[in-house]
C-alpha cells in the first residue's frame, strides 16, 4: 500500500517517470491508473526502457529480496529510500558488488518523523493541506481494502495481516 501510494504521489510530479516494481501482475492496472508503468519483479528492464539505471528507489516490500532488488536497479550515485519495517527479522545483504562503485546510497524511513531539513517547511498545517487535497484523488480509492468494524478487529486481524483484506483494509469506528 505505502509503495502503490508513493508511486502514484511521485508519478504526478512533472518530468518524472515512475515504474512500479511488483511480484504481483494483477498491481499492473493500479501502476497504469497512477501514470507509472509496470514490471514485475527479477525483470530487468523496466517498460520505460530503463534498464537498472533508476535515480531514485522507494523499496516498500519489506522483504530483503526487495532491498537487494532496488540495490541491483539503482543507477549511478542514486539514492535507495528504504520505507519498509522489518520488525525483529535479519536481512542479508550484499554490500559488495556494485554498491561502492556505483556510489548508491542507502537513506531509511520512518513515517513517524519529517526530515530535520524538511521541518520547517512542513509543519502540521501544511501536512494537513496536502493530505486533505490528496483525499479528493479518487484513484487512490484503489488502495482501500475490506471494511471492518472495531468489534471485529481482533477475530478478522489474523486474515488481514495476510492480506485477504486488500491493501489497506478500512477500519470503522463505532460513533
Amino acid at each position: 500500500m505505502i509503495g502503490s501510494l508513493i508511486a502514484a504521489i511521485a508519478a504526478a510530479m512533472p518530468a518524472v517517470s515512475v515504474t512500479m516494481f511488483d511480484t504481483d501482475q494483477a498491481r499492473a492496472e493500479r501502476a497504469a491508473l497512477f501514470g507509472a508503468d509496470f514490471a514485475l519483479l527479477g525483470q530487468t528492464v523496466a517498460p520505460s526502457g530503463i534498464d537498472g539505471d533508476f535515480d531514485c528507489v522507494f523499496q516498500a516490500s519489506g522483504q530483503g529480496a526487495g532491498l537487494a532488488t532496488a540495490l541491483a536497479i539503482a543507477g549511478f550515485e542514486a539514492d535507495i529510500i528504504d520505507v519498509s519495517w522489518y520488525g525483529d527479522a535479519t536481512v542479508n545483504l550484499s554490500l559488495g558488488q556494485a554498491f561502492h562503485s556505483r556510489r548508491l546510497r542507502l537513506i531509511s524511513s520512518q513515517v513517524g518523523a519529517i526530515a530535520p531539513r524538511a521541518r520547517g517547511r512542513f509543519d502540521h498545517r501544511r501536512r494537513m493541506a496536502v493530505v486533505q487535497r490528496l483525499l479528493g484523488d479518487m484513484r487512490l480509492d484503489s488502495l482501500l481494502g475490506t471494511r471492518v468494524t472495531f468489534e471485529d478487529l481482533p477475530r478478522k486481524m489474523g486474515s488481514l495481516l495476510t492480506g485477504r483484506g486488500g491493501l489497506c483494509p478500512v477500519v470503522v469506528y463505532p460513533g
